[in-house]
């Protein structure tokens, strides 16, 4: 005698599958969108900590700054060729933009007398999470940078 022998699932147990699936991916993706934030914004953060590295090491290496601050910093006109960052030659300013914001974080050449000093300064981030986090890492209090004057020792 042969006997018919089906095995399956029964729909409670498929039910019981599909509601743990539905909690795991509730759990997961929020995790997964703070993650992808948190790269994001630690990389916004190192290009900013860059471009004040490259443009002081420039000026302090020509013993003077350019009105254009991308010529001094490779990574700041790379960020300008995609539209990341603006730059006003006469004021000799480049802002990064980062999240929503266009002009999140503000970099400045300041002379006063003979010295000319890089200034790091934030702009309103209006709530956006990208720009305050990238804020958040800044220390400000490191700035200005002394570029050229009577303390450059070369």
């Amino acid at each position: 005698m042969v006997r018919n022998v089906k095995s399956a699932f029964t729909l409670i147990e498929v039910v019981f599958v599909i509601v743990i699936l539905g909690v795991l991916a509730a759990v997961a993706i929020p995790k997964l969108a703070a993650t992808r934030d948190n790269a994001y914004i630690s990389k916004i953060t190192y290009n900013i900590m860059t471009i004040a590295q490259e443009v002081s090491s420039s000026a302090i290496a020509k013993g003077s700054v350019d009105s254009n601050l991308s010529k001094g910093s490779n990574v700041l006109a790379m960020l300008l060729s995609v539209g990341e960052a603006q730059l006003n030659i006469p004021t000799k300013e480049a802002t990064v933009k980062a999240g929503n914001v266009s002009d999140c974080v503000k970099f400045q050449v300041v002379a006063s007398g003979i010295d000319e000093n890089l200034t790091i300064s934030f702009n309103p981030h209006g709530g956006d999470t990208i720009c305050e986090g990238v804020q958040s890492l800044i220390d400000v209090s490191k700035y200005p940078i002394i570029l050229k004057g009577q303390h450059v020792v070369r």
